[in-house]
C-alpha cells in the first residue's frame, strides 16, 4: 500500500484511492462538488484542485491517483486562490435566492463560498437566466438557474439507476441539465437525485418549501416498504414527518433508497389516522359508533364482549391475522397469546407483490416481498411452535362460525385488500377488534379498533430477507393522545386471553426472546 503525505501528515493509503478518498479516509477536508464515493469520477468542478509536489500545475484531488512517497498541499495560497476562482466562476449565473432555496442550511455551495471566498462578484453584467421550475418528472423539479453541472445525477441514473434518462444539452451559459425529448423522469430511484444534487437545483416535490433543513430533527429508522430493510434517517419537526432518507449501510442499500420507500411518509400523516379507540354498538350502523376518551374503559368494554363470545369454548373460537409489519417485540406477544391461549387460528397476512398498487421489484434494492418484518415474524412463531394457517382458511373459518372473536393486529397494509377479498366470510364472526393506525377497512368495519402505532413513532426490531436484525426508534408520537404504546395495548389484549405478560417496554420483550428463545441475539 502506498505511503503519502498531506499536509505534513504520514497516511498509509489503498492502491486503489484517489487523493480524495486517502484524505478523506484520514479526516483531511478537500472540497468538492462533483464527486460522489458511489459515482464514477468526473472531475470537472475543479473545486478538489491540490498542489503535488513535482507536478507543474495543480491536480484534481478526485480524478488523481495516489502514488508510493506523493506529497499533497491541500491549503497553499495557490489552492486557496483556484478555489476561490472556481467559487466566483460557478456564481456568475447562480441566483442570489438562498432564503427560499431547498438545500439552504445544508448546501456545499453555499458553506464552501463563505469558506473559501466571500467576496462580492466583480461580475457586472446582466446574469444568464434560466427555466425556475422545470418540471423534470412524476417526483422532482428543476431549477436551472442554480444547477452547477456536476454531473452527479446523470451519472447516478446512468451508473446506479441504470437507466440514462437525464443528460445535459446545449453550451456555454445556455447548457441545461434535461430529460430525452418524451421521456420524464420517472425512475423509482429518482429522488436519490436530488439528494447528490450539491445545490438546491433539484428538489423533491414532496418536500418542496415544506420545511426548512435547519429545523429538522433526524431519528435513525429502517424502511418498512419491503424486506430490503434500507438503512433510513426519518426527519421531523412538530411531530410531523417531513422527509425519509437513506442511511448509507453497506450491508443492505449502501448509500440510496428508492423512492416508495420515502414516500411512504404520507401513510404517517394521513387524515385517516386513529386518534382515539372506537367502539360500536352495531358493526353496520356508522351512527352507533362512538370515541372512548378512556382506553380503560375502552378494554372494559372489549373484554366483555370477547367473554361474551368466548365464553363456552374459550380462546379456541378465537383468531388472529398478524400484519408483517410489525416488530419483533409486537409479534411476539401476539404469538404467544394465542398460542399460549390454545387457539388454532393464527395467520400471517401476505402482502404479495404489491402494497398500493406497487407491484414493482428489481434486482437492485426494491424487493418482491412488500413485507418488513415476514422473516422475523415466521422464525419466531417457528420458535414458539406455533403454525400459521393460510389468510384465506382464517376467513373460511370465520365464514363456517369456527371462529367467534376475530382479531386484525397492525397497520392495514395488506388488510384492507384482504378484508375487501373476504368481507362476506370476515363479517361472519361476533366480534371483530383491530389494532390499527388507520381507521379505514378493516377497522372501519370492526366491532371495536385501538390506535395502533406505526413503526416510526415507536420502537422495536424488523428482520429483513437477508436475516438481518435491525433496530428503530421513535421519531415522532402517535397522533392518539394519551395512547399506551403498541407493548402495553398488546400485554392487555393478552390479560383478556388469561395468558400472564407483564412487558413494560420493547427491551423487555427483546430480551425476553434472547434470552428465552435464544433468536435474534
Amino acid at each position: 500500500m502506498p505511503n503519502i503525505i498531506i499536509d505534513g501528515n504520514q497516511i498509509e493509503a489503498l492502491a486503489t484511492d484517489t487523493i480524495l478518498s486517502a484524505a478523506s479516509r484520514a479526516g483531511i477536508e478537500i472540497p468538492h462538488f462533483c464527486h460522489h464515493p458511489e459515482l464514477q469520477y468526473a472531475g470537472s468542478c475543479r473545486m478538489c484542485m491540490v498542489e503535488v509536489e513535482k507536478s507543474p500545475k495543480l491536480l484534481t484531488a478526485c480524478s488523481t491517483m495516489v502514488s508510493e512517497g506523493m506529497i499533497v498541499r491541500t491549503s497553499t495560497e495557490k489552492v486557496k486562490k483556484a478555489r476561490a476562482a472556481v467559487l466566483e466562476f460557478l456564481l456568475i449565473n447562480h441566483p442570489l435566492d438562498c432564503p427560499i432555496c431547498d438545500k439552504a442550511g445544508e448546501c456545499p455551495l453555499q458553506d464552501n463560498y463563505f469558506k473559501y471566498s466571500a467576496r462580492e462578484s466583480r461580475y457586472e453584467e446582466e446574469k444568464w437566466h434560466k427555466r425556475k421550475k422545470a418540471d423534470l418528472g412524476p417526483a422532482i423539479t428543476h431549477d436551472e438557474e442554480r444547477c452547477i453541472l456536476c454531473t452527479r445525477c446523470v451519472r447516478f441514473m446512468q451508473d446506479i439507476a441504470k437507466s440514462p434518462q437525464l443528460v445535459v444539452t446545449r453550451r456555454g451559459s445556455k447548457n441545461t441539465l434535461t430529460t430525452y425529448p418524451g421521456a420524464p423522469l420517472d425512475n423509482p430511484y429518482s429522488l436519490n437525485t436530488v439528494d447528490i444534487c450539491p445545490v438546491g437545483a433539484l428538489t423533491s416535490k414532496d418536500f418542496r418549501f415544506k420545511c426548512r433543513a435547519w429545523y429538522l430533527k433526524s431519528s435513525r429508522s429502517v424502511c418498512p416498504f419491503c424486506a430490503t430493510g434500507c438503512s433510513t434517517v426519518v426527519q421531523h419537526d412538530q411531530n410531523a414527518v417531513h422527509r425519509i432518507l437513506p442511511y448509507k449501510n453497506e450491508k443492505t442499500n449502501g448509500s440510496f433508497m428508492c423512492d416508495y420507500g420515502r414516500l411512504f411518509r404520507k401513510h404517517i400523516n394521513s387524515e385517516n389516522r386513529m386518534t382515539a379507540p372506537v367502539i360500536k354498538n352495531n358493526r353496520k350502523d356508522a351512527s352507533s359508533v362512538t370515541t372512548e376518551e378512556s382506553y380503560e374503559k375502552a378494554f372494559v368494554l372489549i373484554g366483555e364482549r370477547l367473554a361474551s363470545v368466548l365464553k363456552n369454548d374459550g380462546a379456541k373460537r378465537a383468531g388472529v391475522l398478524i400484519s408483517p409489519y410489525l416488530s419483533v417485540e409486537e409479534a411476539y406477544i401476539i404469538l404467544k397469546t394465542f398460542y399460549e391461549a390454545g387457539s388454532s387460528h393464527i395467520a400471517l397476512i401476505d402482502c404479495g407483490e404489491g402494497i398500493d398498487g406497487f407491484s414493482i421489484s428489481d434486482d437492485y434494492l426494491i424487493s418482491k416481498d412488500k413485507s418488513s418484518n415476514k422473516a422475523g415474524i415466521l422464525e419466531l412463531a417457528k420458535k414458539i411452535g406455533a403454525n400459521f394457517i393460510k389468510p384465506e382458511t382464517l376467513a373460511s373459518a370465520a365464514g363456517t362460525k369456527k371462529i367467534g372473536a376475530l382479531i386484525f393486529a397492525g397497520p392495514p397494509f395488506g388488510m384492507s385488500e384482504y378484508y375487501e377479498k373476504n368481507k362476506a366470510e370476515l363479517d361472519s364472526a361476533d366480534f371483530i377488534l383491530s389494532l390499527s393506525s388507520h381507521f379505514q377497512a378493516p377497522a372501519s368495519r370492526s366491532d371495536a379498533a385501538i390506535p395502533f402505532s406505526l413503526w416510526c413513532e415507536s420502537e422495536g426490531h424488523f428482520v429483513n430477507k437477508q436475516n438481518m436484525v435491525q433496530h428503530y426508534g421513535a421519531a415522532v408520537n402517535s397522533p392518539a393522545k394519551g395512547s399506551p404504546d403498541n407493548i402495553q395495548i398488546l400485554c392487555r389484549l393478552a390479560s383478556l386471553f388469561k395468558v400472564k405478560t407483564d412487558y413494560k417496554s420493547p427491551v423487555e420483550v427483546y430480551n425476553d426472546i434472547k434470552n428465552k428463545l435464544h433468536l435474534f441475539e
